[in-house]
């Protein structure tokens, strides 16, 4: 055993019998021995007792202190002293039963116990999973070190594989986990294995803070559902750690054992293992665009603000080669992003991408750059979601999306919000949904269609059978154009939600509102805020709901109604839950 001890000292006595008493058990499957976080901490706490009292030393002869341990440090201290009489796994010497893994644990045995500690701790947090009974698949403690070559015959990666919900791959500082074709051929299964369900997680320790941050694909739990939360989490990967990645090339991968490089390399490309070759072979160069396109996505926005051209231009090159699905920018007040880097970034938009969302007030970008840029963003085939909000849009900008509408049929939700769209930017947009059948969501928020544009809605609105949800939050329609919006609610059937809030509707606008809403069966959801509906207007709405059966949620909260007429409200609601408990009204 390396290091200078000479004699056993009493912590290793103490724990020497917690080992002893563990009662240990078989697992003959090894893609079932997966370990808990909790089980990682006591392989920590005994390197924290027994690191600097026995003056362990590294491969170069210096000196360890539990923070720097690694699995090659560890290997003949630990795992192996403690498995020596029974010749077991690890995991089989400190386990009860079988430990069925839900994640498969990609990393370089160079990275301290610690930092992977701390990567599996976040990765709990972040998926909302127990630290006790949440398994990951750790290859040094799972296969039997005694017997490595047998068990290394039962094919113990891929099974594992095979029955883990995703994979964690563990980023070290220098990058070094992706220069190890053992952890490339972990990528390329959790990757490409046509799976779409099959998560695949980076985890890495921030320097100097002791904690770590992950960098996922799509949405998990923590961010519940939100874009913003998602972007504010991966925000703090360290961006010099993503552009490192970004470089990475899988080619130059190295295994230590020839005939597991030829074994690695026949399984990735298909090839016979003599005739495997990683150079200039199509599965290589995709497996590399898929890497670099996992990490330079997520940071595009801070890429874009923090930096150069040339550095921009060459992240989204990856970009376009990768397969993304989600791209989400804020890019308000960036002065540095002008057209030629909207251009550049809607030519470099993946075919594989569902969702694109742009912000862009108050950067460099003009409406000739957002215009000459429409055609390739609506060109994406499996855009599901676009969100091009403060970007200036304007009519001639509605125009050009209106066009794409009326041959796109791929996009379900379509957000413009605050874009200086008025009535004829309205007409246009509303003249496309005679054609477009696909769009179920339509956010209009914060322009200036006004009552003109909300008569074309309204005729749009009668023969539209695909739109649920419509936005027409803050654009002046008044009571006019509350009027138009209501004669569709009576003959449409498709309608699920509709926001009418901050539009200057008063009582007159109301009633007609009340009106629609007795012979309407669909609308589930009205939203009649921050308008001037006073008493009137309100009681005709609430009278309505007794003879509308559909109506969940009816939102009249910051209007002129009085406290006595908010009690009527009230009554009137009780008496509705009295056979209807899904419905509510908030005031």
């Amino acid at each position: 055993m390396k290091g200078n001890r000479v004699h056993p000292t009493s912590t290793e006595s103490g724990i020497d019998n917690e080992y002893q008493s563990m009662r240990g058990c078989s697992i003959p499957e090894v893609e079932l021995r997966g370990m808990s976080i909790k089980q990682l901490r006591t392989v920590y706490a005994e390197i924290g007792a027994r690191c600097v009292v026995e003056g362990w030393i590294d491969k170069d002869g210096q000196l360890l202190t539990p923070e720097k341990c690694n699995l090659y440090d560890i290997k003949d201290r630990i795992i192996m002293k403690r498995t020596e009489n029974k010749k077991c796994s690890y995991v089989e010497l400190i386990a009860t039963g079988p430990q069925k893994p839900t994640r498969f644990l990609s990393h370089w045995w160079g990275e301290s116990v610690i930092s992977m500690i701390r990567c599996l701790e976040q990765h709990c947090i972040d998926h909302g999973l127990s630290e006790k009974t949440s398994y990951y698949w750790i290859c040094a403690y799972a296969i039997n070190q005694h017997k490595i070559a047998e068990e290394m015959l039962t094919n113990p990666f891929l099974k594992t594989l095979s029955i883990c919900e995703g994979t964690v791959s563990i980023l070290d500082a220098k990058c070094v986990v992706y220069s190890r074709l053992w952890c490339i051929f972990e990528l390329f299964k959790s990757v490409m294995s046509g799976n779409s369900k099959f998560e695949f997680d980076v985890y890495t320790e921030i320097d100097g803070d002791r904690r770590a941050v992950g960098i996922n694909h799509g949405f998990i739990p923590s961010d519940h559902g939100e874009s913003y939360l998602k972007k504010l989490r991966e925000s703090k990967f360290p961006l010099d750690r993503i552009l490192q990645a970004a470089n990475v090339d899988i080619k130059q991968a190295q295994a230590s054992v020839e005939s597991d490089r030829k074994f690695l390399l026949s399984t990735i490309t298909g090839r016979s293992a003599d005739d495997a070759v990683v150079d200039n072979h199509a599965k290589s160069d995709e497996l590399n665009n898929i890497l670099r396109g996992i990490f330079v996505t997520p940071a595009l926005q801070r890429i874009i603000k923090e930096k150069d051209v040339h550095t921009i231009f060459r992240c989204l090159d990856i970009v376009k080669a990768s397969n993304a699905r989600f791209i989400d920018l804020d890019l308000r007040d960036c002065s540095r992003f002008d057209d030629d880097i909207l251009i550049r970034l809607a030519d470099s938009l993946p075919p594989t991408l569902t969702r694109f969302s742009l912000w862009s007030t108050g950067s460099a970008v003009t409406v000739n750059g957002i215009n000459a840029s429409l055609r390739k963003i609506f060109g994406c085939p499996q855009l599901v979601s676009l969100v091009l909000s403060c970007t200036n849009i304007y009519d001639d900008g509605a125009k050009h999306i209106a066009d794409a509408l009326k041959i796109n049929h791929s996009l379900k939700i379509l957000l413009l919000i605050g874009n200086n769209i008025d009535d004829d930017g309205a007409t246009h947009i509303a003249d496309a949904l005679n054609v477009n059948h696909t769009l179920e969501t339509l956010d209009l928020s914060l322009n200036k269609i006004g009552t003109d544009g909300a008569k074309q809605f309204s005729d749009r609105l009668k023969v539209n059978h695909s739109l649920k949800t419509v936005v027409l939050y803050g654009n002046n329609i008044g009571d006019d154009g509350a009027k138009q919006i209501a004669d569709a609610l009576k003959v449409n059937k498709s309608l699920k939600t509709l926001h009418l809030s901050s539009n200057n509707i008063g009582d007159a606008g109301a009633k007609q509102i009340a009106e629609a809403l007795k012979v309407n069966h669909s609308l589930e959801e009205l939203n009649l805020s921050n308008n001037n509906i006073n008493d009137d207007g309100a009681k005709q709405i609430a009278d309505a709901l007794k003879v509308n059966h559909s109506l969940k949620n009816l939102n009249l909260m910051n209007n002129k109604i009085s406290a006595y007429c908010k009690k009527y409200l009230s009554k009137t609601l009780r008496e509705l839950k009295s056979f209807r408990q899904d419905i509510n009204i908030f005031l």
